[in-house]
């Protein structure tokens, strides 16, 4: 978790079918309700749909959502679906305009 004056950036690697609960501890640590952005990998490629459908619904108060490939290009669509343009490949990450 990066906080920063500007903004709350939490990194993840393989978080698999928690990111929810990630998102709701994260708030509760660092007293923000706002996440600009996760970046990092969720790891559900053997997940099931209706729990990756979830957890994009937990996601919808984020900012952004980056993630890298062990996502899975069948999961990143299922996100996009969702999410829209708040979700994207690693590539988007350096494209984004936060200063840390």
């Amino acid at each position: 978790m990066l906080n920063t004056t500007e903004c709350l950036v939490v990194i993840t690697c393989c978080t698999h079918c928690e990111v929810g609960s990630l998102v709701t501890c994260i708030k509760k640590v660092s007293g923000s309700n706002h996440i600009y952005a996760i970046i990092g990998g969720l790891h559900w490629a053997a997940v099931q749909k209706k729990e990756i459908l979830a957890d994009a619904e937990r996601l919808r108060n984020v900012g952004h959502t980056w993630v890298n490939h062990c996502t899975g290009s069948e999961v990143l669509k299922m996100l996009r679906d969702v999410l829209r343009s708040k979700v994207g490949g690693r590539e988007q990450v350096f494209k984004s305009s936060f200063h840390l």
